[in-house]
């Protein structure tokens, strides 16, 4: 999780008088209903925007697919996907991977010839 995301989280979370690990609970203090989540909140707000019907979770390989784009260090984004082992970051997102910096090689090329020039 990115920085500014926890911090948020963390405002929220401790700005209440809460006394769980939930951010988000309903009226009772108890975790959100998934579904009721979905139904009322998730798929309403994805209409209003004019966004294709998908599921919440799907979200996650977007955010792993944007950190890729961003070259973030795979280490970093498999922990923060809660990856025991980075080889299922690279079997799931592999072709992602490769399109990251659209070289294909050359990166390695070139740094390969600031270290021995011809």
């Amino acid at each position: 999780m990115c920085d500014t995301l926890f911090d948020a989280l963390s405002r929220l979370h401790y700005g209440e008088d809460s006394t769980d690990d939930f951010v988000f609970t309903n009226a009772k203090g108890l975790p959100l209903d998934t579904h009721w989540v979905s139904k009322e909140l998730w798929y309403p707000t994805l209409k209003k925007a004019g966004l294709a019907k998908r599921r919440a979770y799907e979200t996650r390989h977007t955010a792993a697919v944007l950190h890729i784009a961003a070259l973030e260090n795979p280490l970093y984004i498999s922990q923060m996907l809660g990856h025991s082992d980075s080889r299922l970051l690279f079997d799931v997102y592999a072709p992602y991977v490769a399109n990251a910096s659209q070289q294909d090689g050359k990166a390695f090329d070139n740094l390969m010839n600031k270290l021995a020039p011809s």
